[in-house]
């Protein structure tokens, strides 16, 4: 059965860990979640690491209100890979990434959207340095670092960054990580949206689909469905 992407099927939240400048929000968005990853913003040592790891949680909390549930109530297993599931709620999949000082969150109902898998990405937009630039030509594919390399330098940095997070959705999606091999696939934005090119395409990566979200300034996100 194929399936047409629509982002209505999607949930996507984020937030950014200024608002912990009142101590009491923070506290208060800590009792209400779970003891897992209570434990895992505790054993965080910088300060914003752990308002980040808190702040993910409460934007899984605030996810699953839409489904009726509570973060409190999740029970979490984690992939060879390390990519976190819930192994009491098997119908919903979610991911977050964090960047800076924001934590972004994707979830859905596998049931109601038809979506297999999802993955996403924020990444903080940075100089085009001279460590930066060496990125496209060693980790990218050939087409990707001829695309960046065809702006002027002054927008290099968002470009890259932007197609940085195509590819870590998609990885994310798969549940792969960077071992899948940043090199062996294009994700570029276009016309239609964004092209996606992979020599040996699998059945997964015929149901991709990719979106390239709005973003706060400084920032960039994207997103990566699979469809059963």
């Amino acid at each position: 059965m194929s399936h047409t992407y629509n982002r209505t099927d999607i949930i996507i939240l984020e937030g950014d860990i200024s608002i912990y400048d009142d101590e009491a929000l923070m506290m208060d968005h800590l009792a209400g979640i779970s003891p897992e990853r209570k434990l895992r913003a505790d054993r965080k040592k910088a300060p914003d690491a752990g308002k980040l790891s808190v702040l993910a949680s409460h934007l899984i909390d605030e996810g699953l209100k839409s489904f009726g549930l509570r973060e409190k109530d999740m029970e979490y297993g984690y992939t060879d890979k390390g990519k976190p599931y819930f192994t009491n709620i098997a119908d919903i999949v979610f991911n977050l990434s964090h960047s800076g000082s924001r934590v972004l969150l994707c979830m859905a109902d596998k049931k109601s959207s038809g979506i297999a898998d999802i993955g996403c990405d924020i990444e903080k937009i940075r100089p085009f340095e001279r460590y930066t630039e060496r990125i496209p030509e060693r980790f990218f594919h050939p087409e990707e670092e001829r695309y960046i390399r065809s702006f002027d330098p002054d927008r290099r940095s968002i470009v890259f960054t932007g197609i940085w997070t195509l590819k870590e959705s998609y990885v994310k999606a798969l549940g792969t990580g960077i071992s899948e091999g940043f090199d062996a696939f294009s994700v570029l934005p276009c016309d239609e949206g964004v092209s996606f090119f992979k020599e040996k395409m699998t059945d997964s990566d015929k149901k991709c689909h990719f979106d390239i979200l709005d973003a706060p300034e400084g920032y960039c996100e994207s997103l990566c469905v699979i469809y059963e």
